[in-house]
């Protein structure tokens, strides 16, 4: 999947670089900044992306209002929280691509998947503790 959306933003990336639209320049300079964040910082930043994300997906799935969507990924925007596929959109138009940015990239995986994952993992020690 990870691998999927490097080659599908890769792809749109360079293609949206060849029209009229301004993003490029633009791009560039949220890049500039990302490789100069110290990797802790980047993965405490990715981290709460990922939870925001787990947030509203699974919230989105609960209650079907797609509003919840919507605040997840303005919140996250707004925020300045790293995600790691808008960042592949990101590198790619902003033609920031190096073995830095790609170990940030990795980083902010890490951080995303974390961030994701700790959510259901505390329900899970929650329901285990209300159990016992």
């Amino acid at each position: 999947v990870w691998f999927g959306n490097l080659c599908g933003t890769f792809t749109t990336g360079t293609l949206v670089s060849f029209t009229r639209l301004k993003t490029a320049r633009a791009a560039a300079g949220i890049c500039a900044v990302k490789p100069e964040d110290s990797l802790s910082g980047i993965l405490i930043l990715a981290f709460f992306c990922g939870m925001l994300m787990y947030i509203a997906v699974d919230g989105y799935k609960s209650k079907g209002n797609p509003v919840i969507l919507f605040l997840g990924v303005s919140v996250f925007i707004l925020a300045g929280f790293e995600h790691c596929i808008a960042n592949m959109f990101y590198f790619t138009i902003g033609r920031a691509w190096s073995l830095q940015t790609l170990g940030c990239l990795l980083v902010m995986s890490l951080g995303n998947a974390a961030g994701a994952f700790i959510i259901p993992l505390l329900y899970k020690v929650v329901r285990k503790e209300q159990i016992s």
